[in-house]
């Protein structure tokens, strides 16, 4: 590849690139299976000419020149996987070997991730954070350190959570009772409630059983920048929280 080139993220399979290629050439309508590929799909695909003979399909023909004369030309679909940026094949039918990512059922996921490095401002992941909690009922908070920082942990609630009628689960061993009482000065209408999930991750944030927000270093580092810090936002099934009343 040359370095002018851009990289593909992904590849589909043949049936999958049939419906997509009918899909945005208007022959046809938006469905299950579209709605489940334009969920993992990025912003591009690798497909080559093999695959377009296979299929029966023909690209404009200066393009097909350019095709034709292209490494990955003849290429099988798992080679062709290979150059592209994630290293996947998106399918219905196929789901029990890599690289085959089954768009209906699999364990592979689509999600927003956000890093940031070594003294660079966290103020956009703080506001993304405070844009997601905004219209909260129930927050679910998970961090077994969130006490051993709980100056800098507080301040990020405060920061992010909305200043309403919302109620707050949260593990007893977690945050010790200095710090709840200093959260709960905050807002008044924050009620917080003690509560037993299955953990998921070191540290999370679950918002009304449907989005999980997995901090990778915890709330401590979205208030300082002495280290690196990310996050992840997923949307979750909540029938895998398994809620176990202490």
């Amino acid at each position: 590849m040359s370095t002018t080139e851009i990289e593909k993220d992904l590849v589909l399979d043949d049936d999958l690139l049939i419906q997509y290629l009918d899909f945005i050439n208007g022959q046809k309508e938006k469905d299950a299976t579209i709605s489940a590929l334009l969920y993992y799909y990025r912003h591009d695909h690798l497909t080559n000419i093999a695959q377009l003979k296979r299929i029966g399909r023909q690209f404009p023909p200066q393009v097909m020149s350019q095709m034709a004369h292209r490494p990955e030309k003849k290429d099988e679909i798992e080679q062709l996987a290979t150059r592209t940026k994630y290293k996947v094949i998106l399918s219905e039918k196929k789901t029990s070997a890599f690289p085959y990512l089954n768009i209906h059922d699999d364990v592979f996921d689509n999600v927003f991730f956000a890093a940031f490095k070594r003294h660079e401002s966290r103020d956009k992941a703080i506001v993304h954070l405070k844009a997601l909690c905004a219209k909260a009922k129930v927050i679910y908070l998970y961090d077994e350190y969130f006490s051993s920082q709980g100056v800098e942990n507080v301040q990020m609630l405060e920061n992010i959570l909305p200043k309403k009628k919302i109620k707050i689960l949260y593990k007893k061993e977690h945050i010790e009772d200095l710090d709840l009482r200093h959260l709960q000065a905050i807002c008044p209408d924050w009620d917080f409630e003690v509560k037993n999930f299955a953990t998921l991750h070191d540290r999370y944030i679950i918002i009304d059983d449907k989005i999980e927000v997995i901090l990778t270093s915890g709330f401590y580092h979205f208030s300082l920048t002495t280290k690196d810090c990310s996050y992840i936002v997923r949307e979750i099934d909540c029938n895998h929280l398994n809620d176990t009343p202490l």
